[in-house]
């Protein structure tokens, strides 16, 4: 059953693309360009997912997730960017909002959608995985005993661990020499070369931490 989309994108190419495609699967989707008319459209249509842009004029995608994030607290989000921007990424996330490269192909960004309108996670998370990780050795607990961050970032970290984990379940992880609990979901698990041990990927919920506080983390350590 389709959903109910708005796009805003004063990219008329990308615009166009997308709009097919989510309408040839059944979404109705309402395409705008500007922040006005798109806060204007939410307040009366009220959306079941906000696809937008950075640049929309004097505003970006950012401002008007915020805008509707007030009177929306559980609406999807998906922000469109360049691909190497950490910084907008991570204030997505923030939003609570997905940053997907613009570059991504349409029939990608569909399956993105439909499983953020189906209330799933998306496993291959496009606003995480190309961020700069930096290399880190924290001892961590997690759900299947002690562990080890191997590098970090703004979205999460790479786990080494002794034993599988649990994947796309909620999960609790201490770092108890920096004093905090992160909440958030393993979202792969892979074998090391050694055979001995596993490499996982934990997404934060940053709901779950000051966020500030947590890039400082990651600012404090040193680059690759």
């Amino acid at each position: 059953m389709g959903c109910q989309v708005l796009l805003v994108e004063s990219d008329l190419q990308t615009s166009t693309a997308i709009t097919k495609v989510l309408g040839e699967a059944g979404h109705a989707v309402t395409a705008l360009t500007s922040f006005e008319a798109a806060t204007d459209s939410a307040l009366k249509s009220r959306p079941d997912l906000l696809i937008a842009g950075v640049r929309l004029g004097r505003f970006n995608g950012l401002h008007l997730a915020a805008r509707l994030r007030a009177d929306h607290p559980a609406l999807p989000i998906i922000i469109l960017g360049h691909e190497g921007d950490v910084v907008l990424a991570a204030e997505a996330i923030q939003l609570r909002a997905r940053f997907v490269p613009k570059t991504t192909p349409p029939t990608r960004l569909l399956s993105f959608v439909d499983d953020l309108l189906a209330g799933r996670a998306p496993r291959d998370l496009v606003s995480t995985r190309r961020w700069q990780r930096r290399p880190a050795s924290i001892p961590v607990k997690t759900p299947q005993g002690m562990a080890w961050a191997v590098d970090v970032g703004y979205g999460g970290m790479r786990v080494q661990t002794t034993k599988p984990v649990d994947l796309d379940s909620p999960a609790d992880v201490d770092l108890p020499t920096l004093g905090i609990n992160v909440h958030g979901l393993f979202r792969w698990s892979k074998p090391a070369a050694d055979q001995k041990s596993w490499w996982s990927g934990f997404e934060l919920d940053t709901d779950s931490i000051d966020t500030r506080r947590w890039r400082r983390i990651v600012d404090s350590l040193p680059p690759h």
